[in-house]
């Protein structure tokens, strides 16, 4: 968490807030907790809306049969051969793996985030290469490290699913014909640069839309509100005195320069120092992260995003892509979701606010842990936040 960034952040940051903290329920931001009025402007801004925002570039994204086909696929290892999305994100362990890498096929690079409130988030990856939520359920499906699978097969595959094909086609309409298509093949391989423009458009299309049916899951799976915003709401009694402190600290400190809104990232690139993965190679992060974005076909800028649905401007462009820049990380969650950092290298917040909060108090950086753990929401009903009850 880093020092404030003086005058332009505050006007910046106060003409954001303007509308919505005008808005805002009466709270116990006061002078109890030691703020000014632009600080206590963005406490208010924490609060998580009760709704969720649109889906980008997803018309299909709150379609009942949707999210039922994103919710078992989610869970299917036999779609990634042995890897499932739940290897990284398993509701066990609210939505992640609680290893300072992952590993499907073979060991990554980076830490896995929850998939709780991932349906908030405009930026996915720690690089930023998807802006959709929908367009990063695509990418562990074909990655080397991660399922290894391609969208031949994955076509081939909810096509030799009965149950899988029926929910398909009542969320999105008749399945293509596959049957004459190679078994598998993605964009660089023989079997799918040799289709026709006609069937790897049709592949594309069924690959999409299974990467919007997992959107339309992870909508369902989104956490409900914490402790930290029935305290926003005017519960005084929802956090403990040392969080509270703990709050004071947040945006006094200039935490909240960076961890701001309700899910407590501004969802831009940041160069702060952590440490990469335990191989101690270098990562490139958003330098190589923007790139990738550019030239996907499944950006919100590309032939298969809805452009009617949740877009009410631009594809977002976050700044500062520079090498070892990451997206900063939401918040919600934290406290239930270590190991820290995009390289997993901090096991505990006590490890990483030691690095990341050096010029802080020990007093000071426990009040802060206290207040992180009053961000963890309730967890969705059944049977969304945890395994289908059938395989």
């Amino acid at each position: 968490m880093r020092a404030g960034r003086g005058a332009g952040w505050a006007a910046a940051l106060l003409a954001c807030l303007a509308v919505a903290c005008s808005q805002a329920p009466a709270s116990p931001c006061d002078a109890a907790l030691g703020l000014d009025e632009s600080q206590c402007a963005a406490v208010r801004a924490l609060r998580l809306p009760e709704a969720l925002p649109a889906a980008r570039g997803n018309q299909y994204a709150d379609v009942p049969a949707a999210a039922q086909l994103g919710f078992l696929v989610f869970f299917q290892a036999d779609v990634g051969h042995g890897v499932s999305c739940a290897t990284c994100h398993d509701p066990s362990f609210d939505f992640t793996d609680r290893t300072p890498v992952s590993t499907g096929k073979a060991q990554g690079t980076r830490n896995a985030p929850t998939t709780l409130n991932a349906a908030r988030l405009k930026v996915l990856f720690w690089d930023g290469r998807a802006d959709s939520v929908w367009s990063q359920a695509l990418s562990p499906l074909e990655n080397p490290a991660e399922m290894d699978t391609s969208r031949l097969e994955v076509a081939h595959y909810l096509a030799g699913r009965a149950d899988f094909k029926a929910l398909y086609e009542t969320a999105f309409g008749p399945y293509p014909d596959v049957s004459g298509l190679p078994a598998q093949g993605k964009p660089g391989d023989a079997a799918f640069d040799g289709l026709s423009a006609a069937e790897r458009d049709s592949v594309n299309r069924v690959f999409a839309n299974l990467g919007k049916a997992i959107e339309a899951y992870e909508r369902k799976n989104s956490s409900g509100p914490a402790p930290i915003d029935r305290y926003l709401d005017g519960d005084g009694a929802a956090i403990i005195d040392a969080a509270k402190r703990g709050l004071s600290v947040f945006a006094q400190k200039g935490c909240i320069a960076c961890h701001a809104g309700p899910l407590l990232t501004d969802e831009q690139f940041h160069a702060v120092g952590l440490a990469d993965s335990p191989s101690g190679a270098p990562d490139p992060g958003a330098l190589e992260g923007v790139q990738l974005l550019a030239h996907s076909e499944f950006s919100l800028s590309g032939p298969y995003a809805d452009a009617d649905t949740g877009m009410t401007g631009p594809p977002p462009a976050p700044s500062g892509a520079v090498s070892g820049a990451f997206r900063t990380p939401s918040l919600r969650s934290v406290s239930v979701t270590a190991p820290y950092g995009h390289g997993g290298t901090y096991a505990s917040l006590g490890e990483l606010l030691a690095v990341h909060a050096s010029g802080l108090s020990d007093d000071d950086r426990g009040a802060l842990i206290a207040f992180l753990r009053t961000l963890s929401g309730d967890l969705p009903p059944r049977p969304w936040s945890t395994w289908p009850s059938t395989q």
